[in-house]
């Protein structure tokens, strides 16, 4: 991948990382929040193409009338052929403990949506995003686990 290309993407990445990860965090711990955001919120909408993978087997589990919870998430999620088992459970739990409950999801979406139709309008074409260098992923991570052990 060229050099330009990585700084490019890096300067794009929107500061709403903790917000994506929020929202989903909330619709794990209640599932039933994913009615309030469905309508607002798409798969296109998350910045990070993982999010964005959670989010549609969060919506597939939802629409099939399954229960929405790290273990239905995960087995999901590896049977889509998206994650392996071991990297998705950390991940899930991790964003399980992100909220203490889901009352903030609207705010969440809300944000989400804000920062996404900013970092759209700076971007030149309209392809699909491509799943981030490690780099860059791992710096994701890497907020989420401070998040976490600031709290």
């Amino acid at each position: 991948m060229p050099k330009q290309y990585d700084e490019d993407l890096t300067r794009q990445l929107p500061s709403s990382v903790i917000a994506e990860q929020s929202l989903l965090g909330c619709i794990i711990i209640d599932p039933q929040t994913l009615s309030e955001v469905a309508g607002e919120i798409q798969e296109s909408d998350f910045y990070l193409i993982d999010h964005a993978h959670i989010y549609a087997a969060m919506k597939r589990l939802f629409n099939e009338n399954h229960e929405i919870d790290p273990v239905t998430l995960i087995d999901t999620l590896v049977k889509n052929g998206v994650y392996n088992k071991e990297r998705s459970q950390d991940y899930i739990l991790t964003l399980s403990e992100i909220v203490p409950n889901a009352m903030n999801i609207k705010d969440y979406a809300r944000l989400r949506k804000r920062v996404r139709s900013v970092s759209s309008s700076r971007r030149q074409d309209t392809s699909p995003r491509t799943p981030l260098p490690k780099t860059i992923r791992s710096q994701a991570f890497s907020t989420l686990r401070r998040t976490e052990y600031t709290r």
